[in-house]
């Protein structure tokens, strides 16, 4: 499961560079909020949390989209009494439509691969995930829905 979280992510930024030369240049901005929940885990925790992300299109078909999102409550892998956590990630994201689909790295409390899908009408845009931290003894796996607003 690891191995398909990290080579989904490199396939993705293959595929994209291949067509980048085509890009409608397009940037759009979102600020999103959503429910984390710990799965698989002697931990059961949920947190809330909120992200900006840049998504960048570099392709007809592709776009990355960095992401910073703060985390409050539930297990942030920090101690008890520290219920809150910055974690930055890089997503890529090959875009159907208004469909996309996608993965990337995130950086939790340790290096950890992400996947996710979404639907975008409009300027809202719903998307579901799962993560997995891979550089840590842990099995920290999440899976969260969010909901953003698209600029």
């Amino acid at each position: 499961m690891k191995k398909t979280l990290f080579i989904l992510p490199s396939a993705l930024l293959l595929c994209g560079g291949l067509f980048a030369a085509e890009a409608p240049k397009k940037t759009a901005f979102s600020l999103n909020a959503g429910a984390q929940m710990m799965i698989w885990s002697d931990v059961e925790a949920a947190a809330i949390t909120l992200d900006f992300r840049a998504s960048f299109r570099l392709g007809p078909n592709f776009e990355l989209s960095p992401e910073i999102a703060i985390w409050v409550g539930g297990d942030t892998g920090h101690s008890t009494s520290d219920k809150s956590r910055l974690s930055p990630g890089l997503m890529a994201n090959f875009v159907i439509g208004h469909f996309f689909l996608g993965g990337g790295v995130i950086l939790p409390s340790g290096f950890g691969a992400k996947a996710n899908i979404g639907y975008i009408f409009g300027h809202i845009m719903v998307t579901a995930h799962f993560g997995t931290a891979m550089l840590s003894d842990e099995q920290n796996t999440i899976f969260g829905l969010n909901l953003g607003y698209r600029f």
